[in-house]
């Protein structure tokens, strides 16, 4: 074995365990919390000021495009915190914690297998070197494609 499957089952057991540590409910959390305000304030962020200029007189100096971004990304990082808060608070009221870590193990693995997947992908592109996952992954999917 070389060092990349090393890295590769490091890849695969780290993201595992923060999904076990975790849980799904946290782990998605903290994934989209971040993600979708971002998209959305950045795709949505003239309309926004558009509007704010249009019905509540904002300010439409220099600078208000960027202050209504981040405004609108405040905005829903908040209401997604308290999101998923209120989900993984209904969670904990139905003692469903145990379920959610496992479920958390479960993505986590499938998430680390990917992610392991594509570095040893790269690692035969860029350096033209096949492992031993990498050889044993490249049968399996062989064997499921011809089925």
């Amino acid at each position: 074995m070389l060092i990349y499957d090393y890295i590769f089952i490091f890849i695969v057991l780290t993201l595992s365990g923060l999904g076990l540590l975790f849980g799904i409910v946290k782990s998605f959390s903290k994934f989209f919390t971040l993600l979708i305000p971002l998209f959305i304030s950045i795709f949505s962020a003239s309309k926004f000021n558009t509007e704010l200029i249009a019905e509540y007189s904002f300010y439409n100096g220099p600078g208000s495009f960027f202050i209504t971004s981040i405004l609108l990304y405040i905005i829903l990082y908040l209401f997604s915190k308290l999101f998923f808060f209120l989900i993984e608070s209904f969670l904990i009221y139905l003692n469903l914690s145990l379920l959610n870590r496992l479920i958390g193990c479960l993505s986590g693995l499938v998430l680390g297998a990917i992610t392991g997947i594509i570095f040893l992908l790269g690692v035969k592109r860029f350096f033209n070197i096949e492992t031993l996952f990498y050889n044993k992954i490249k049968g399996y999917l062989s064997f499921f494609f011809t089925i």
